[in-house]
Parts: C-alpha cells; structure tokens; sequence
C-alpha cells in the first residue's frame, strides 16, 4: 500500500507542473536599489484584467536599447495560462511580464513569449492606476 502511494505521489508531481501545485502566482514588486522583493501579492482577477488590457493595447516598441535603470521599481506578473499576444508582439502565448516603472523615465513592459525571449514595448496603461490596485507607490520620485 505504501508503495502505490509512492508512486502515485510521484505520478503526479511529474504530470502537473509545479506551478500548478503549489498555486505561487505572485505579483512581486522588486526594488532593484535595495535588491529585493518589496512586496508580494496574489495574482487576482483585476489584476489579470488589466495585464490582458495592456498585451492587447501594446502598439509601440519602446526606443531605447538598453532600458534596464537602477531606480524605481520592477513588477513581475506571472502569466498563467498564457495570454495570446497581438501581432506587433508577434502572435505568440506570453507566459511573463514585467512592468518597469524608473523614477526618470517613462514606464514600459518586457514581455517574455514561449521562446523565452525578452521584448521590450512601451506601457499602455496608467501607472497610477496600478499603483493603486497594488497599494504600492510605483513612482518614487
């Protein structure tokens, strides 16, 4: 009998990503000054509304080459199940985005399709409305 719960039990850790089980969608807001997550909250239904809002909104690459700052504030939310994405993303399921808010520059998002690669896009939406839905200042300045 312990045997059958052995090989059960590990059945379906191997059938079920461990995402899934351990149900850890968090939206993590990380302060690359501090080098730390600063805050962390469950992915939730307005949240994902407007996650899908700005996949679908996304109509310009963001002009610099290399965006990463020091400053302000990064926000990873996790994308699961992935969103299928508009043609300018290239029309391929995104499974994570990250939104960066720098204090001396505007907001953009790095969405992250299947293939794991990184593109980079100007923000859609309304900083301060995410701010308030996170309970977070993302603007430090």
């Amino acid at each position: 009998m312990k045997k059958i719960f052995l090989i059960l039990t590990f059945l379906l850790v191997l059938l079920f990503p461990r995402d899934t089980l351990a149900m850890d969608h968090k939206v993590e807001i990380f302060d690359p000054r501090d080098e730390r997550v600063v805050k962390s909250l469950p992915l939730n239904d307005e949240i994902w509304d407007m996650i899908f809002g700005w996949v679908h909104a996304v109509d310009e690459a963001y002009p610099e080459l290399v965006p990463i700052k020091d400053d302000g504030f990064a926000v990873k939310f996790p994308v699961n199940p992935p969103i299928g994405s508009n043609d300018l993303i290239g029309g391929n399921f995104i499974n994570e985005m990250y939104l960066i808010a720098p204090d001396s520059k505007p907001p953009f998002l790095i969405i992250f399709t299947e293939e794991r690669f990184p593109k980079v896009f100007t923000f859609p939406g309304d900083l301060d409305e995410v701010s308030e839905y996170l309970d977070f200042n993302l603007r430090d300045f």
